[in-house]
């Protein structure tokens, strides 16, 4: 049997929790996540589990490398799940699995990750390192994560049901698939033990999550908070085109950035510029603008091509974003409605223009009435850019449409309604300011390092891609594809900084999490700030309110829409788990996992120290495998508030009854035709009557 120290709660023998010292915990054994296939009734009604002995994982493309990479390192070895639309198929066929390069720590001790094949037993040894090996039945950490989107992964956790295409839930997402479903002896999923999501929960998303029937009925309240920051990086491909020779074309940029201790050759932005990209105002790569913020030395390739046919056709800017409800759109748009506003930063060259960004939101300025009518619901029925959401504001970042009809399938791109007026691509050259949109940060990071394929009359062939994509995509995170960089921002019109973890740290400040002290502890009826209540109204942050969690980040005067400091484009990727797990291998598996990320687990299976610094918070020299990915966790006051108000059951804490807790499994027995549910003594009572996730 294999055991670990953490400074989580236990789950005792009879499925209760043991209010133990977080400061003197003992060891216990790690049970293994996943129920045998069973269908139970309770008052509630009748709810089936898929039996397949793993936690299940959905939502933002942002963190899903690393977060498989971080799995990895747990448990069990399985590969990311890539769920967006674009491969062709359907529903039998589509989905694929990718293998994650293994996650390396070169502290002392050194710790090298899993990179097996999935469902292939753990053999031990160095280079396969686990904090819980399954090599003892019944015992062991697994988890399987699929890329969707944010709004994907939301979905799946309020509604409590499989909502992948076939699925049997009404609310099944079109053309979105689990890959996992196809691996021999898997089950198609029940539902999630938690989401991950670039975008806070919203108010009616938590209306939906306590309506009865769905989450709250089966698990108990919604548990959400930030979990890890993420800057937003404007990337493009420095390579920006082939002359007729055959030779590329290499942006003439002469500033260096820091890129995580990597210089980059890169190119500067400061706000009015990237307003003006992004509004379609700033067309082409040899606009003045762009070449006066950089020494004021042309951009082109000074060897490989000519100053005379720079001056006269340049690179065409084409815009490129995403399609699915994204949570990178989210933080986004948050930025360009904050900064682009206003018209000391965001003059509009041409007559009667505007911002476009009027708020944020998961999908980019859209209208269906102009240019040509775009509907991108035949792609997947989840998305916003669509005419059923032109009446609905709160979805959409601006009423003016900025997307085009074309999109990028995974292999090229293609318009939805060819013959229509409604192409993302430049007329000469000029950009046409409308996106050319994809799914997910994979196919995203495809689209701006697509070959270049804008043939111009001299026979020299352009790129001129730029879009916003996480960081962990861009040079030099080990995510990166290869090729991607990310532009330097100005923050606050003066000092250009780097697209970094650690400078979204700083963007992130020193906002606390709800009712905290510095050191985030908990003190209680302390917080003044005003947030969304659950029932609601607004009223003081709260730790019980969800949504107070990701607000307080928002407050003004404490914004990541437009910090002071730092990265500015900066979000944050929640967690979206539940208050009830199913047995206390579930509860025990979700600890695990979030105890690794917030650094309270502190011993392996073994009994062996983890080096501290392996996942978050090492060194420069000696990165944690989160930080590899360009990637951070959410600072320390907040790793203490989390860990203390949803995996303990401690201290003053207590008192919130918000700590994740198991739920037994009924005995379901039947004779003579007449079937007895039978639940066990001894459960909590928030969670008593429960089937747990």
């Amino acid at each position: 049997m294999y055991t670990t120290k953490l400074l989580l709660l236990t789950a005792t023998a009879a499925g209760s929790l043991a209010a133990t010292s977080a400061l003197a915990q003992p060891n216990y054994a790690i049970l293994a996540p996943g129920l045998p296939q069973s269908t139970v009734t309770t008052a509630n009604g009748t709810f089936t589990y898929d039996g397949d002995t793993a936690l299940h994982g959905a939502g933002a493309t942002s963190p899903q490398n690393v977060v498989v990479r971080v799995l990895n390192c747990l448990g069990a070895p399985y590969k990311l799940g890539n769920g967006q639309p674009g491969q062709g198929g359907n529903a039998a066929t589509t989905g694929s699995l990718s293998a994650k390069a293994p996650g390396v720590y070169a502290g002392t001790p050194t710790l090298t990750c899993n990179n097996t094949s999935p469902n292939v037993a753990f053999t031990g040894g160095a280079s396969a390192y686990e904090v819980q090996p399954q090599t003892s039945p019944g015992y062991g950490f697994a988890a399987k994560f699929v890329g969707t989107g944010s709004g994907f992964g939301r979905k799946s956790w309020y509604y409590f049901t499989d909502v992948f295409d076939g699925g049997a839930s009404a609310n099944a997402v079109a053309h979105v698939f689990n890959p996992f479903n196809l691996v021999a002896g898997d089950n198609r999923w029940s539902h999630l033990q938690f989401a991950l999501s670039d975008t806070p929960i919203a108010q009616s998303e938590l209306n939906l999550y306590n309506t009865p029937g769905n989450a709250v009925s089966s698990a108990g309240p919604a548990i959400q908070f930030p979990l890890f920051v993420i800057p937003i990086a404007i990337a493009f491909d420095p390579t920006y085109g082939v002359n007729s020779s055959g030779q590329s074309l290499v942006f003439n940029f002469q500033y260096l950035g820091n890129f995580a201790g990597t210089s980059l050759k890169t190119l500067r932005l400061n706000a009015q510029a990237y307003c003006g990209i992004f509004n379609g105002d700033i067309t082409n790569w040899n606009d003045p603008q762009l070449q006066a913020m950089n020494k004021k030395i042309a951009l082109f390739d000074t060897v490989n091509d000519t100053a005379a046919r720079w001056k006269s056709d340049g690179v065409p800017i084409r815009l490129v974003g995403r399609l699915d409800n994204s949570g990178n759109t989210d933080a986004f748009t948050r930025h360009l409605a904050a900064v682009c506003s206003q018209s000391s930063i965001y003059v509009p060259r041409t007559a009667g223009g505007a911002n476009k960004y009027l708020d944020h939101a998961e999908a980019l300025p859209y209208n269906s009435t102009q240019n040509g009518g775009v509907d991108y619901s035949t792609i997947r029925s989840d998305v916003s850019l669509k005419p059923s959401n032109n009446g609905n504001s709160s979805k959409l970042a601006g009423t003016t449409n900025a997307v085009s009809g074309d999109w990028f399938n995974g292999t090229k791109i293609v318009n939805i309604n060819p013959g229509v007026a409604n192409s993302g691509a430049p007329t000469g050259y000029t950009g046409s300011g409308l996106y050319t949109v994809t799914n997910g940060n994979v196919n995203l990071a495809k689209l701006i390092a697509l070959a270049p394929d804008l043939v111009e009359a001299d026979g020299t062939t352009v790129n001129g891609k730029i879009g916003y994509i996480s960081a962990d995509y861009i040079q030099p995170s080990v995510d990166a594809p290869g090729g991607l960089v990310g532009a330097l921002l100005a923050v606050q019109g003066a000092v250009f900084v780097a697209p970094t973890f650690k400078n979204a740290l700083t963007a992130f400040g020193s906002v606390l999490p709800p009712e905290s002290d510095t050191t985030g502890a908990y003190k209680p009826g302390t917080d003044t700030r005003t947030v969304n209540l659950p029932g609601n109204g607004n009223g003081a942050a709260t730790r019980a309110n969800p949504i107070a969690w990701s607000d307080v980040l928002y407050q003004t005067g404490a914004t990541l829409a437009q910090p002071s400091a730092g990265y500015p484009i900066t979000g944050t990727d929640q967690f979206f788990g539940y208050t009830c797990y199913a047995t206390p291998g579930n509860r025990e598996a979700v600890a695990e996992l979030l105890g690794t990320l917030l650094g309270q687990v502190k011993k392996d299976a073994s009994g062996t120290a983890i080096a501290p610094g392996s996942f978050n918070g090492a060194v420069p020299a000696n990165p944690g495998i989160v930080d590899q990915s360009n990637l951070g966790v959410v600072p320390k006051a907040w790793q203490v508030a989390i860990a203390n108000t949803f995996l303990s059951n401690t201290g003053d804490a207590n008192a919130l009854g918000l700590w994740i807790q198991s739920e037994l499994l009924p005995t379901v027995q039947t004779k003579k035709g007449v079937t007895t549910v039978t639940r066990p003594t001894g459960n909590t009572t928030v969670c008593g009557g429960l089937v747990g996730a």
